[in-house]
């Protein structure tokens, strides 16, 4: 259920990106996700101030279904962030949310107010949006998250892998709160 919804969301939202930072850190003949992430993991220790890095190894976790070892990889990006800039992009802290809510299989406290922190960043971010969605569903506050749901269902492109998931969210909810 919960994790198979957010598996689109995921590789929508990243896919593009790791792959090219990953073939320019290898060259563009490796294919092997799997043995890219494990380099890039390698590497990054001798490497705490790089926050693309960091951000990029926690998408590849993602992206490998190791929401665990992402949601470590982001918060390392995150706090070295905060420490130089006083506050993190909003795309990083919704990547952040999101390896949370993986790794437990629902959007924990923990990860709802990394969504809000992105979100009082920018109010458009999808992924927080999305995830929100959810746990205004967990507090029963079906209202809320129809609204949540339909204003990220009117901004987003029309070929994302997750939106069918969400129109069926919506026509749910709107059966329960009619």
């Amino acid at each position: 259920g919960f994790a198979v919804m957010l598996v689109g969301l995921g590789s929508y939202a990243f896919l593009g990106q790791p792959d090219i930072a990953l073939n320019s850190l290898t060259g563009p003949s490796t294919t092997n996700y799997p043995a890219l992430v494990a380099l890039l993991a390698r590497q990054m220790p001798q490497r705490p101030g790089d926050i693309e890095g960091w951000a990029l190894l926690g998408r590849g976790y993602l992206a490998l279904g190791q929401p665990a070892q992402a949601a470590k990889a982001f918060q390392h990006a995150v706090d070295v962030v905060k420490s130089e800039q006083g506050a993190a992009p909003p795309a990083l802290l919704s990547s952040y949310g999101e390896a949370l809510a993986e790794m437990s299989g629902q959007v924990t406290q923990e990860a709802e107010a990394v969504f809000r922190e992105a979100l009082s960043e920018d109010p458009k971010d999808m992924t927080a949006r999305y995830y929100m969605g959810f746990a205004l569903m967990a507090r029963n506050d079906r209202e809320q998250a129809l609204q949540t749901w339909e204003g990220l269902l009117a901004d987003a492109p029309p070929d994302v892998p997750w939106r069918n998931t969400l129109v069926d969210q919506v026509a749910l909810l709107k059966d329960q709160t009619g």
